[in-house]
């Protein structure tokens, strides 16, 4: 168990390692604070690799970037929890933003980005939340926001903010819950999937073979 603090005087920037690769027995915690950053200048390096020892508590006031912005480690049994704070970003310049391969908690109150999705989910049968507030930003540039790659774990997103790109929550039983903006397709799978929208959604909403509507739908603006 350890706390690791990233302040601007241990910022780094590299062309040829990982900023931050860490892991130790049990819960590890990882600060970034304001204007301090991880920064992987490199076309496969991330900026950051989360082991997969423990659960990660995670708070990104600063910036995370790499080719992935965040990788969380396959393999792990607890829940971590990544928040980006308000003048927060982690960026992915040559795919995701936050890579997620254990079960994720993701609150974002600043910006992730990622050339390919914003958030990946590749977990299994594990549940995931993500809440995007209302200073939040996902954006995808491959078309895609948040993606389960894996298609069977079971999801929950709430956006009170602005997202870019599809929401493929896959199959599962998920719940997404809009307020504000998603520019893009939502789409679910197979299983049960529940939507409650306040908002509006820019393009096409197709949860799949069973699924529930509740609350207002607006389709466009």
């Amino acid at each position: 168990m350890a706390i690791f603090k990233i302040k601007p005087i241990d910022s780094i920037i590299s062309t040829t390692i990982v900023p931050f690769s860490s892991d130790n027995v049990g819960p590890d915690t990882l600060i970034v604070d304001p204007s301090a950053f991880l920064f992987a200048n490199s076309p496969t390096n991330a900026g950051a690799v989360l082991g997969n020892l423990g659960a990660w508590t995670v708070t990104i006031n600063g910036s995370v970037t790499g080719a992935t912005g965040i990788d969380l480690a396959s393999g792990n049994a607890a829940t971590s929890t990544i928040t980006v704070g308000l003048d927060g970003s982690v960026l992915g310049t040559n795919g995701n933003g936050i890579a997620a391969h254990s079960a994720v908690k993701i609150i974002n109150n600043g910006e992730i980005f990622g050339s390919s999705q914003a958030i990946l989910l590749d977990d299994g049968i594990v549940a995931n939340t993500i809440t995007n507030t209302a200073t939040g930003v996902l954006s995808g540039q491959g078309s895609t926001a948040i993606l389960d790659f894996g298609g069977t774990s079971n999801d929950t997103v709430t956006n009170s903010g602005i997202i870019v790109g599809n929401v493929d929550v896959a199959g599962g039983n998920n719940s997404v819950t809009n307020s504000s903006s998603i520019f893009g397709n939502l789409l679910g799978g197979a299983r049960n999937d529940t939507f409650i929208n306040s908002g509006q959604v820019s393009s096409a909403v197709d949860l799949g073979d069973r699924h529930e509507f509740i609350q207002q739908f607006r389709h466009g603006r």
